[in-house]
């Protein structure tokens, strides 16, 4: 059963919708919807149900959040239709956040400071 859903339009779809869909098994499925029988990639980062996904304003990635208690930083590869976030890490001081995926792209988030 479907738990969240994002719709994102990435400037490879050519203003084709895209959505982007969390599952009650912890699945996340990446459907165009110019062929919506098959989905472009699927991934299961996940053990308990998907409730939230959002996606960044350039449709580079996203978080997904679920039941597991885990958040997930996730990147999407649209030449490759993957989506697959192989590491993560905080900086020594927890101000940085690294990911790195497979397709070699690391990106860098400042985070924001804990509030008490």
């Amino acid at each position: 059963m479907c738990m969240a859903l994002q719709l994102f339009l990435p400037s490879e779809s050519q203003g084709f919708l895209n959505v982007l869909a969390g599952y009650e098994d912890g699945s996340m499925l990446w459907w165009d919807l110019r062929n919506p029988k098959v989905p472009v990639t699927s991934v299961k980062f996940h053990s308990e149900p998907v409730l939230s996904i959002c996606m960044d304003g350039i449709c580079s990635g996203g978080i997904s959040g679920s039941a597991d208690d885990k958040i997930v930083i996730y990147g999407l590869d649209h030449a490759m239709g993957s989506c697959l976030c192989n590491a993560i890490s905080y900086s020594s001081d927890c101000k940085l956040l690294a990911s790195a995926s497979e397709d070699i792209a690391v990106a860098l988030w400042e985070l924001y400071p804990r509030r008490t």
